[in-house]
């Protein structure tokens, strides 16, 4: 990167932690290929402390700024919106940290993970920690998982909603109070991360079932494929056979699925 590249990034990266859209689209305007670059090393103030930026592109930093028109320009000019920086930040997990809720709902609009998490927090898990039940809420209404597990030293192993107000100072029957509250919008899904998490559940309780029988010769896809031969015999025999023939329809199936080889196996594969 040139010497006056590299300042521009500066300046890009400046202007959108200050939340100005003007001076960032500007300098965009005049280096279009700032738009993913990340920055080496940088540091700003947040809040009274100086944080380093390293491998922060422009979105990751304008989502912490909490300008939703200047993350929704950036988006519409090609910004990753999943692209990662240091610890495995991202641009939602900044912007639910921070609380800016609608930088976040921008960021899902256009296709921003809403299960992210580095090594130690979820998005959601930051939203949570910090009390921002807007955003919580948000993210769950978008699958995010509400039992996702942390593994940030002080309260590793902690889940999301355990966690809840962690970082803030809401009274104890404040967080119970937002606890439940959003536990019962994760409940009224179902959402994708309840059922991915019941199928998993379900696979653990079959596994060494499932392992026994293949041991023993039952082949999956193979029984998937006589059950496939086996509806469509059924199916074309239906088809064929005259409406007021109910009796002859019903007696050809049974006899067609007795005779069907591997009877057994092709139960056992909805087991």
């Amino acid at each position: 990167m040139s010497l006056g590249t590299s300042e521009a990034l500066r300046e890009l990266l400046s202007a959108c932690r200050r939340a100005d859209q003007v001076a960032a689209l500007h300098t965009l305007g005049l280096h279009p290929g700032l738009i993913n670059e990340p920055w080496a090393v940088e540091t700003f103030d947040v809040d009274g402390v100086e944080y380093v930026f390293r491998g922060y592109t422009a979105i990751m930093v304008a989502s912490l700024g909490g300008n939703e028109a200047l993350v929704l320009e950036l988006v519409k000019r090609g910004a990753e919106v999943n692209a990662r920086g240091e610890a495995g930040w991202d641009a939602l997990m900044r912007a639910s940290w921070k609380g800016h809720t609608a930088v976040v709902a921008v960021l899902l609009n256009h296709g921003a993970d809403p299960n992210t998490r580095n090594e130690d927090y979820t998005a959601l898990g930051l939203a949570a920690a910090y009390d921002h039940l807007p955003i919580c809420l948000l993210l769950v209404a978008r699958a995010a998982d509400l039992y996702a597990v942390n593994a940030v030293p002080r309260t590793v192993g902690q889940k999301v909603l355990e966690g809840y107000g962690y970082h803030s100072s809401p009274t104890p029957a404040v967080k119970e109070k937002r606890r439940a509250q959003l536990k019962h919008a994760y409940d009224e899904g179902p959402h994708e991360s309840q059922i991915l998490r019941r199928r998993d559940e379900r696979w653990a309780r079959r596994w060494s079932f499932m392992l026994l029988m293949v041991g023993h010769g039952f082949r999956p896809l193979e029984a998937r494929r006589q059950e496939m031969a086996l509806a469509m015999e059924l199916l074309r025999l239906v088809i064929s056979e005259p409406v007021d023939a109910p009796l002859t329809r019903r007696d050809e199936c049974v006899r067609i699925v007795l005779r069907a080889d591997n009877l057994v196996r092709l139960i056992v594969s909805f087991v």
